[in-house]
This record gives structure tokens, C-alpha cells and sequence, in this order.
């Protein structure tokens, strides 16, 4: 409490400490405190409210901090870092800060609907509200700031359907809510996920601008995977409908599992190294044909899932070529031969399954070769 006493003190700072107990009170009578930054301590309890201060940062994150979100009335605040605490309630007043870029305020408790205020705010950028509860729709307020660059509510409960936000975003992450209708364009170009929601109809491939992570997984989207966009990083497309041929493998990871994919891509120009893929998750389609030639390519492959398809022919021998791999699954296909010289190539393998195919000889001293299986 002694800290009210420093009538002149402009900033307190004792984040990543041990600190325990309450938030002292009394530095909420600095009349000159500008920034206050407790993040990574211990603390808990309720916060008084800071109607009286012109803030410009606070950072209260990871701590232990219960109640109401507190009320803030400076218009000079910039960041606001509440996240990781057990915060409840609802949002507080936003229309005043004119100079907010910044509001982190996932893992609470929080309920309500985000503000549609929020994204009018004139040099708004980054919002992260994951794991709350939040309900109601996205803003459509969003649709036309064209200065924010994050917008993430993942595992909450917003409902309604999704606005065309602008295309300034670089990441936006609405994952596992109860978000329904159609998409019209990709709008995000860093990271987009949308999975765990209930959309549905043809996804908007021609709009692709990511180029890190992409995820639609889990929802209800149908037709083909065009393949003009050449993805990279992670891309997962799996839980969905999606039909026709498999997209080119264009990513790091990429997973198709749990579809209606039928055909694989015809790779003529394959060589040894084309492709960076490392997990490429294929399995729970309807894709038939032999593999030998698609997996032309795929040396720096770790896992590799094609299980539960229609695939036929002989056991490919190009998987001879993926020697990084870890996991090879194969179960339920219509796979002939035997396991020779192509699985003793494989000295990084840890698991291999081909159960329910036609497979007519192992060699089990090969196999007692592999010290990692």
C-alpha cells in the first residue's frame, strides 16, 4: 500500500516475479501513472477500477485475477493485456480509446458479445479473445478496418455466419464456435483456420493468400480442393466432403483425411526432393489407383497415412526413396507383394501397418532390421 505514497511515479513494473495475494489498490490513486505491467505473477483477487488514470499499457496477463474486467476511462491507452486470468462478466466500455491497438484478453471467462465498437475504433489491429465464452456474432464493424492485422475468438460461442473482413488481416482464427452458412473468400494471409464450426458448401480455394497456416477442418464444406494456389506451411482440410482429386502437395503437412476424395493428381514432372512435405494424412477417402508415381518426390517425408482407401497394385517401391520416415500406415487397401528391399530402406520407422491388404510375404529378417520399429 505504500506504493500510493509515490504521488509521482509514472510506471510500475514487476512482471515474471513470484509475487502472491492481492492487487495493491492504492496504485490506482497515481494521478501520474501512465503504465502498469504485473504479468507472469500469482496474483489474485478483483481489480479496482481506473476511471481516474490516463493509462496508455496495462499487462495483467497470467496471473490469477478474478471479477469483472475493470472499467478504464483514459482514451491514451494503446495495449491492454488481460489474458490468462479468470476474468468474467462481460467487455467494458471501448468507444473512448481513440489510441487502442492492441486487446488480448484470451483464456477467461468472459461472456457477452464482442462490441461492435471494437473494430471501429480508429487504429485498431490486433484482438485475441480465445478461449472464452463469448456469444452473438462477429462484428461487422470488422468488415471495413482495413488496419487490423489479428483477429482470433477461437473456442468460444459466436454464432451467426462469417463477414467478408478486410483483406489487411494476417492472421484470423475463428476455430470451434457455432459459426454456420457459406464462405466467400480467404481473407487472411499469414494464418486462416475456421475448423470445428458447422459451414458448408464449396470452399473458396481461388481466394487462397495463406501462406503458413490454413485450416478448415471439421465443418461441412463440399466439391473439389482446387490446387492453382501452391500452399505452404500446414494445411488441413480434413472432416469435410470434399471430393474429386487430391490436391497437389504443395504444403509441409498436409491432411485430407475423412473425405470423399477419389483420384490422385497425375505428377509427371516428380523428382526425388520436389516436395517439402513431411505429414501427408490421406487417409478415410475413397481414392483408388496405384501410388507408386504420386509418391515420386516425397523424400523428406516423416508420416504418411493412406489408410482406408481403395488404393491398389504393388506395395510402392518410391516409399524406398522416403528414408526420414517415422509412421506408415496402409491398413484396408487392396495392396499385393511383398515387404522387401523397399521397407529395409526405411531405418527411421517406428510404426508400420498394412493389415487388410493382399500382401503375400514378409521378410522377417528385414524387418528384425529395423531397430526402431
Amino acid at each position: 500500500n505504500c506504493l500510493g505514497d509515490l504521488h509521482n511515479l509514472t510506471l510500475v513494473r514487476f512482471s515474471n516475479n513470484l509475487l502472491k495475494g492481492t492487487f495493491p489498490f492504492s496504485i490506482g490513486n497515481l494521478e501520474k501513472i501512465r503504465v502498469i505491467d504485473i504479468s507472469y505473477n500469482s496474483l489474485s483477487g478483483i481489480l479496482p477500477n481506473f476511471t481516474s488514470l490516463e493509462l496508455t499499457s496495462i499487462k495483467f496477463s497470467n496471473n490469477l485475477l478474478s471479477g469483472n474486467l475493470p472499467l478504464l476511462s483514459s482514451p491514451l491507452l494503446i495495449s491492454i493485456e488481460l489474458d490468462n486470468n479468470q476474468f468474467a462478466g462481460d467487455f467494458f466500455p471501448l468507444s473512448h480509446m481513440v489510441h487502442l491497438e492492441n486487446l488480448y484478453i484470451q483464456s477467461n471467462r468472459l461472456t457477452g458479445e464482442i462490441p461492435e465498437e471494437l473494430c471501429q475504433l480508429p487504429i485498431f489491429s490486433q484482438f485475441n479473445a480465445n478461449d472464452n465464452s463469448l456469444r452473438g456474432n462477429l462484428p461487422r464493424s470488422c468488415v471495413n478496418n482495413t488496419l487490423l492485422s489479428t483477429f482470433s475468438v477461437a473456442r468460444n460461442k459466436i454464432e451467426g455466419t462469417i463477414p467478408a473482413f478486410s483483406n489487411s488481416l494476417q492472421a484470423f482464427d475463428v476455430s470451434n464456435n457455432l459459426l454456420e452458412g457459406t464462405l466467400d473468400r480467404v481473407f487472411a494471409s499469414v494464418e486462416f483456420s475456421v475448423a470445428g464450426n458447422r459451414l458448408s458448401g464449396p470452399f473458396p480455394f481461388s481466394t487462397m493468400i495463406v501462406n503458413r497456416y490454413f485450416n478448415c477442418s471439421y465443418n461441412n464444406f463440399d466439391g473439389s480442393a482446387s490446387d492453382s494456389y501452391e500452399y505452404n506451411g500446414i494445411v488441413d482440410l480434413s472432416h469435410n466432403q470434399f471430393t474429386g482429386v487430391v490436391p497437389r502437395p504443395f504444403a509441409t503437412y498436409l491432411d485430407i483425411s475423412y473425405n470423399q476424395f477419389t483420384t490422385i493428381p497425375n505428377l509427371p514432372s516428380a523428382r526425388e526432393g520436389d516436395f517439402a512435405l513431411t505429414v501427408l494424412l490421406m487417409n478415410n477417402n475413397m481414392i483408388s489407383g496405384g501410388i507408386s508415381n504420386y509418391l515420386l518426390g516425397f523424400n523428406k517425408l516423416k508420416t504418411l497415412d493412406m489408410s482406408n482407401n481403395f488404393l491398389y497394385g504393388a506395395f510402392p517401391s518410391s516409399l524406398a526413396n522416403c528414408r526420414d520416415l517415422v509412421y506408415l500406415n496402409l491398413n484396408s487397401n487392396e495392396l499385393y507383394g511383398g515387404l522387401g528391399l523397399v521397407v529395409s530402406r526405411l531405418n527411421k520407422l517406428e510404426e508400420l501397418r498394412v493389415a487388410n491388404n493382399k500382401i503375400a510375404a514378409i521378410d522377417i529378417g528385414i524387418i528384425s532390421g529395423l531397430t526402431q520399429l
